[in-house]
């Protein structure tokens, strides 16, 4: 099937109200979810005292549950809104592909871990 621009059998692609993406534009909705659910989870198991973030920016902003949402989910926004723009380039996808791997394994990291600690308390 074939609209004027778009062509739907392509494999990679998905077609989603009139807008099709590629796999590299699939990962970058994943990092985002996997970053949204990243943010919430450092929350929650830093509220229990059993987790310490790594990372000292972060750290540091995770003084003010607001800010430090604001500041992790703004700038991968940013960034990842750059990598949307540039998915056709040869280092855009290197970054994707790496970026999305990254957060699949955090995902699961923290899904371990919460589930862990449900487990236990």
């Amino acid at each position: 099937m074939k609209l004027p621009g778009f062509n739907l059998l392509r494999l990679g692609d998905f077609f989603i109200k009139g807008i099709i993406m590629n796999k590299y534009q699939k990962r970058i909705i994943t990092i985002f979810i996997c970053n949204i659910i990243d943010a919430a989870a450092t929350l929650f198991l830093y509220s229990t005292g059993l987790f310490v973030e790594l990372n000292p920016v972060m750290r540091y902003f995770l003084q003010s549950p607001i800010i430090f949402i604001i500041v992790k989910i703004g700038v991968a926004a940013i960034i990842l809104y750059r990598l949307w723009q540039a998915n056709e380039e040869k280092l855009a996808r290197v970054v994707i592909n790496i970026c999305w791997i990254e957060y699949l394994l955090i995902a699961i990291y923290y899904f371990i871990n919460c589930s862990i600690y449900f487990l236990i308390f």
